[in-house]
């Protein structure tokens, strides 16, 4: 299993005492202390759709504590900002790359395939090194 003598008596100790419920750990269930309350979130929803409708999740943190003193991360403002429909989740781009956890000499030294957002390929294209077929 990959775990310790130690963690086995304290597992087996558990289980005694406890029963099944013993493995589980024993904040399952409860809430976080730190956890933000729904009724704050509503208003700093409302806040934020009132002022800051064009405004991205940094620079909405940002005047929400400058100019309302509620200070929030800015991954809080942008969880917020994409319930209330305001911010758009970006996902990230493929890479453009060749076959990898290749180590041969011909993988390393061939020439990289044409790819439309590598500066490199486009610089060639554009020097006439690199055939963009």
């Amino acid at each position: 299993m990959g775990i310790t003598d130690r963690q086995v008596r304290n597992l087996l100790h558990k289980i005694r005492q406890h029963g099944d419920k013993g493995i589980v750990h024993v904040n399952r269930g409860h809430t976080a202390p730190n956890k933000m309350s729904i009724e704050l979130e509503k208003k700093i929803g409302k806040i934020v759709e009132r002022n800051y409708t064009d405004f991205g999740p940094t620079l909405a943190s940002e005047k929400l504590f400058e100019l309302d003193g509620i200070k929030i991360s800015k991954e809080k403002a942008r969880r917020i900002m994409i319930a209330k429909g305001l911010w758009k989740v970006r996902r990230k781009r493929e890479r453009c790359s060749s076959v990898e956890g290749e180590d041969t000499f011909e993988h390393i030294h061939a020439p990289i395939p044409f790819c439309p957002g590598n500066a490199d390929t486009a610089w060639a294209a554009a020097k006439g090194n690199l055939s963009l077929t």
